[in-house]
């Protein structure tokens, strides 16, 4: 498996085990108080698992199975140069979110409102970037059409 790939499907395990730990810590807070998380702790939750978990795991599964015509000792079929750049559009989109709505929410100022949108877009810019490089592989596979003689 490509080292890129190992790291999305890493980060994405490790997304999935941190919004779990973050699930069981907000619950608990929510029955015995204390901890002090708010309902912005909820949005975390949800966007770590399913963005981070389960979307970049979609991600990187899809850039290692979708060229299976190659042999895994062949020079990988996907560029990694736009892969490492999504990766880090992604993961800083991710965890830039949630500090930046954390003090949006905070009373910090409007500017970490147009910083969470920035980030947002962060993300979308990746899947793009992943979505264009898979779209690209599949359309060069497509065989040609047979010729007559």
């Amino acid at each position: 498996m490509p080292r890129t790939v190992q790291w999305y499907v890493r980060t994405a395990l490790a997304c999935l085990v941190l919004s779990m730990f973050i699930g069981v810590l907000r619950q608990y807070d929510l029955w015995r108080g204390g901890i002090g998380f708010g309902p912005y702790v909820r949005v975390v939750h949800i966007h770590l698992a399913l963005m981070g978990g389960v979307v970049q795991m979609i991600m990187g599964v899809a850039m290692w199975m979708f060229p299976q015509d190659r042999e895994p000792s062949q020079r990988l079929p996907f560029r990694e140069g736009p892969a490492w750049t999504a990766y880090a559009l992604f993961n800083g989109g991710l965890f830039g979110r949630f500090a930046a709505e954390y003090l949006h929410r905070g009373g910090a100022g409007d500017v970490f409102g147009g910083l969470a949108v920035l980030t947002g877009l962060m993300q979308i810019a990746a899947v793009g970037i992943v979505v264009v490089s898979l779209w690209r592989l599949r359309a060069h596979r497509r065989e040609k059409p047979p010729q007559t003689p």
